[in-house]
Formats: C-alpha cells, sequence, structure tokens
C-alpha cells in the first residue's frame, strides 16, 4: 500500500504551504507518484452548496420533527452541512485513493480530523461524527498545525466567510482539534507551527520520518 498524509490547522497556519512542500519532497523520490488535494473541492455540486452556506447565501432548515428519533440531533441543520461536506470529501477525493499501489502519495490539505473539530465546535455528536467518517480511506499519518487564533489573524486579516470572521467560534476548533488529537493515538500528532517556515516543515519532516521508521513498508517512499 502507498501512504496517506493529512495537513490540519485552523485559518492561516500554514496548511497549503506545508502540503506543497511536502508534495515536492515526496517528488524527489524516483518513481514515487504525488498527488496533493485539499478539501472541500468549491467547484463541484457539493462544494457551492459549502461555500453558499459559509457565506451566508443559504442556511439549512429542517423540520425537528423528522429527526425526532435521534435524541442527540438538537441541531439538524448543522447534521445536514456535514452529511454535505462528507458528500464533498467522496465524490472529490482522487479516485487512486481507493486503491493506493506502492509507490501512491497522497498528500490532504485537511481531511477527516477537520470534520471531527468543526463538527465538534458545532456541538455534534462525537461518536455519530467517528462513525460516519470510517467509510472514508484513513490516513496513515494527520499532522496538526497549532497556532493561537490570535497569530491567524496576524498572518491573515482578511476573512473569507462566516466561519473565518467568527473568533469565539475558531476558538473552540482550536480546541476541538487538540482534545480529538489526544484521544486519537499516535498517528495523529500535534506540532508548534508558530515559528519559521523552514522550522514547521522541518518538524513536519521529523513527524513523517518517525512514522515511516515504524513502517518499513513505507521505507522506500523516502529514499
Amino acid at each position: 500500500m502507498g501512504l496517506l498524509l493529512a495537513i490540519e490547522g485552523t485559518d492561516a497556519s500554514g496548511k497549503n504551504t506545508h502540503s506543497r512542500l511536502l508534495e515536492q519532497r515526496f517528488k524527489e523520490v524516483d518513481g514515487t507518484r504525488v498527488r496533493r488535494f485539499s478539501l472541500p473541492i468549491y467547484e463541484s455540486v457539493t462544494g457551492e452548496m459549502i461555500l453558499g452556506h459559509l457565506k451566508g447565501h443559504w442556511s439549512v432548515d429542517v423540520h425537528v420533527e423528522a429527526v425526532q428519533e435521534a435524541e442527540y440531533m438538537h441541531d439538524p441543520g448543522s447534521y445536514l452541512f456535514q452529511c454535505c461536506q462528507l458528500v464533498n470529501r467522496l465524490e472529490c477525493m482522487p479516485a487512486g485513493l481507493w486503491r493506493q499501489g506502492r509507490d501512491d502519495v497522497f498528500i490532504a490539505d485537511r481531511y477527516i480530523a477537520s470534520a471531527y473539530a468543526y463538527g465538534l465546535a458545532k456541538g455534534l455528536n462525537r461518536d455519530w461524527l467517528l462513525r460516519t467518517h470510517r467509510s472514508l480511506p484513513q490516513p496513515d499519518l494527520t499532522i496538526l498545525l497549532d497556532i493561537p487564533v490570535e497569530e491567524s489573524f496576524d498572518r491573515r486579516p482578511e476573512r473569507r466567510d462566516n466561519y473565518e470572521n467568527d473568533v469565539a467560534f475558531l476558538r473552540r476548533v482550536r480546541e476541538c482539534y487538540l482534545d480529538i488529537f489526544s484521544t486519537l493515538g499516535p498517528t495523529y500528532v500535534v506540532i508548534d507551527a508558530s515559528g519559521t517556515v523552514e522550522q514547521t516543515h522541518f518538524r513536519i519532516l521529523d513527524c513523517v520520518h518517525a512514522m515511516v521508521d515504524e513502517r518499513p513498508d513505507l521505507a522506500h517512499l523516502l529514499d
């Protein structure tokens, strides 16, 4: 099997920068096929729905009676929005993820952990989130680029949607990221991303090398 890496974090934490640097690093290895993707993908049907919701163009209005048997579903609109994002992951992920070859590397800019963190921050049921995303290919390593929300705003003062403008919500998201990473096991790793790009990149590489040291079957991908 190949390798699936996910880079997670709140806004302006460096996900795009560092997922691209990792992509370049793996492309230096002869014979390795590297595919980077970023979620959500807004160009699809569900992506347009997600973007419209984030920008406040529409909201989910559901009759509570339709889900009254699920007692934990106190906010059905948020559950439906989460389902919309799950469908986006399913329809937009590279097809090769389902049939990885020995020399395939996939790098995700946001993946499953973002669903957990943002879903928990919205008050969604933890067990429901975990069960719902078990159908997706599971990452070999997920790295959280952790920065304070205040630093996020310093790095990128302009805000693009309702989530990015809500400081209190972003603080909850960060707390939920840290909580979920503390419980999901050794393949979920938190690193301090407050330093320079070079410092953070080397921390990421250290995490990748440590993971590969535990997986001899992946050693050829870093030769």
